[in-house]
């Protein structure tokens, strides 16, 4: 495929989807192994990351220089960088002395899944996260429709953001679908002054029909927030802003995505309609309706 315009000066990830989408085969074939395998290719030598694909170390750095970086140095501290954001050095070393059973000789489950998800929540703000978390809210508050969805994993974390926001707005649309078309009928309802709050949880395995409504929604310009647990996720390119969580290593957790929806929620209620919270707390108090 013939490169079709400039790379973006976005993040890796976006700069890496792109490569995909419009390098050589040779370059896009690198693209993907680095996508799929950034922990390690962080750590990796140019002549590595050669050897491993099965290409010429002049094509690894040629990809790298259409992908915007100017040196093998400058590329692989941007991946770094990435990890650190995921993952403090203080995590690790606590899940290190875990393993050498320092922190005592018997441990309830309980407690050791306790910690770990604290931990995670601890390491997984980063000045990046906040950014996007901010824009992410600004988005959201600014639209006249709200339209969420979420699939197989994702539907409960769906189901939650939708009946806390359904609270005190009004505009908020829960695509609960049934087939793809139930989903495309929710799109076509939205403009570019409404918001698409997707979840696609779950890499690398990521449902697909998710992101064929995020590609939907993007080519009808429409803002989309994607919510997700790996900023390598294939649908990154067509997020207006995405909000990546850490999860635990150790076991499958919702605990990350919670934290980051009540935040959400959280922010969101300054635009609360009072006059639907007072008439909602008159309600209850005369039916004595515990909320």
């Amino acid at each position: 495929m013939v490169k079709t315009r400039a790379c973006p000066n976005g993040d890796i990830f976006a700069r890496l989807q792109w490569g995909s989408d419009n390098l050589t085969p040779q370059q896009r074939k690198m693209c993907a192994f680095i996508n799929e395998n950034y922990k390690d290719a962080a750590f990796m030598t140019i002549e590595q990351i050669s050897a491993q694909i099965g290409i010429g170390s002049a094509t690894v750095l040629r990809t790298i220089r259409s992908l915007g970086y100017a040196s093998f140095k400058d590329f692989a501290a941007a991946l770094r960088g990435v990890i650190i954001s995921q993952e403090s050095t203080y995590w690790k070393e606590m899940r290190q002395s875990w393993k050498e059973g320092e922190c005592g000789a018997f441990r309830n489950s309980l407690v050791e899944i306790t910690e770990q998800n604290i931990l995670t929540l601890e390491n997984s703000i980063s000045i990046s996260l906040i950014k996007a978390f901010d824009h992410a809210v600004e988005l959201a508050k600014k639209a006249k429709k709200i339209l969420i969805l979420g699939l197989r994993s994702s539907r409960t974390a769906s189901y939650y953001l939708y009946f806390m926001l359904h609270e005190f707005i009004d505009n908020v649309i829960l695509a609960d679908v049934l087939d793809s078309e139930d989903i495309y009928n929710n799109i076509v309802m939205l403009g570019k002054k409404d918001v698409f709050i997707v979840f696609s949880l779950g890499g690398p395995n990521y449902v697909l029909r998710t992101h064929e409504a995020i590609k939907a929604a993007y080519s009808r310009n429409i803002p989309i927030i994607l919510i997700s647990d790996s900023p390598a996720n294939p649908a990154a390119r067509y997020a207006s802003v995405m909000l990546s969580i850490s999860t635990p290593d150790s076991h499958y957790s919702m605990i990350p995505v919670m934290n980051i929806l009540d935040a959400f929620v959280a922010n969101m209620g300054v635009i609360r309609n009072e006059e639907r919270f007072i008439a909602q707390e008159k309600i209850n108090k005369e039916y004595k309706i515990v909320s």
